[in-house]
């Protein structure tokens, strides 16, 4: 059997409760061959980072990297582990912080190698935890399964990751957000980076599922924090979801969608917090055929010199831009600019006063985008 790739988020993963949780979710959900990607618990990356940074401005880091450590030690006893199992990563830190206090200037290898550190003492946190629990697991650094990516490919022969997962004990834990370049050097894949990782780890191993779990029911209508009336869509396709990240929706990465669509994998954004719930799924159909309703999701990019973008994903947007710029100017919205393309997906693109972004968001998003409704063969 082809295997399931889980990945856990960093705020997944942020206590003991919460990585005693995600066990209990490989356990019910992995099958039979769950290969786990994980990232840095909690805030650990930002305080790295911090770190790095007061390093090469000559300040004193050992306040962040003090946050670290004691943030580690704590989680490892609440799993009831050894408290050591992260010195060796932490003393690492030191050195690299080191070198870039010397410096005075921190450039982007130094940079990757501090925030790498996250993920790799999460990965050893996690297979620790699983083998208390019983479960044989193997700790391992994606670049040490020939795994690279670099320009949107891996790099990697699955024969070649496949080998590599089936030399390890049990179940393997691989970092996410690292990889290695094509030039060999290590390298970050950014904001939910790991969803990346997972993915193109997913596609070099023809993975029978990807998981990616997550402390939001999935991916959303629009902003919940900006309109309580978004709901979670349940299906989408790979297009509808590739355009959503590249628009700037938070839930995915960028690039997730590409390595999975090439290997016609399904994906399935799930919420630790209510395992119960499906989520979103995202295939080639929109999960498997199950809704194919026409929607229309409203996303907003940051302002920009006091013009902020709204997008309406799907429907028709030739007719949508008329209604929506008509609604708009009755509640005294002006639109400054309109644009429409039909490539991947229909898309209408809306240029307003930064101002008045919010309450155009949920004007448009009360007009246009329907209730969830789950239509069944």
């Amino acid at each position: 059997m082809n295997p399931r790739v889980l990945k856990f988020g960093g705020m997944a993963l942020r206590d003991g409760s919460a990585v005693r949780r995600a066990l209990a979710l490989v356990a019910s959900c992995g099958g039979e061959r769950p290969v786990l990607v994980v990232s840095a618990h909690g805030e650990t990356t930002g305080m790295l980072r911090r770190a790095a940074h007061a390093a090469a401005s000559g300040e004193a880091y050992s306040e962040p990297l003090r946050a670290v450590r004691l943030a580690h030690r704590g989680l490892l006893a609440q799993l009831g582990l050894d408290p050591e199992t992260c010195d060796r990563y932490l003393a690492l830190f030191t050195h690299i912080a080191e070198a870039i206090a010397a410096r005075r200037q921190l450039v982007r290898r130094d940079l990757d190698a501090a925030l790498s550190l996250g993920e790799r003492m999460s990965a050893r946190i996690v297979a620790r935890a699983l083998v208390a629990a019983g479960v044989d697991a193997t700790p391992v650094d994606a670049w040490d399964l020939g795994l690279a990516y670099d320009s949107g490919s891996s790099l990697a022969g699955s024969a070649q990751v496949r080998a590599r997962l089936d030399e390890l004990e049990g179940v393997p834990v691989v970092t996410g957000f690292v990889a290695k370049d094509s030039h060999g050097n290590l390298t970050t894949l950014g904001p939910d980076g790991s969803d990346l990782s997972a993915a193109v780890l997913a596609e070099a191993l023809g993975a029978e599922e990807l998981q990616l779990w997550k402390t939001v029911g999935g991916v959303s209508s629009a902003d919940p924090s900006l309109v309580p009336e978004a709901h979670v869509l349940s299906a989408l396709r790979y297009d509808e979801a590739a355009t959503l990240a590249r628009l700037g929706a938070r839930v995915l990465h960028a690039n997730t969608i590409e390595p999975v669509e090439r290997a016609r994998i399904p994906v399935r954004v799930r919420d630790v917090d209510n395992p119960g719930a499906m989520g979103t799924g995202i295939d080639a159909e929109g999960a498997g055929g199950l809704r194919r309703l026409p929607f229309a999701l409203v996303a907003v990019e940051p302002a920009e010199q006091d013009v902020a973008r709204i997008q309406l994903v799907g429907g028709n947007a030739a007719r949508l831009a008329s209604d929506a710029t008509r609604l708009l100017a009755a509640e005294g919205v002006e639109v400054l600019d309109v644009a429409q393309t039909h490539a991947p997906v229909p898309l209408l693109d809306l240029g307003l006063a930064g101002r008045q972004r919010v309450a155009a968001l949920r004007i448009l998003h009360a007009a246009f985008v329907p209730a969830e409704v789950v239509l069944r063969r």
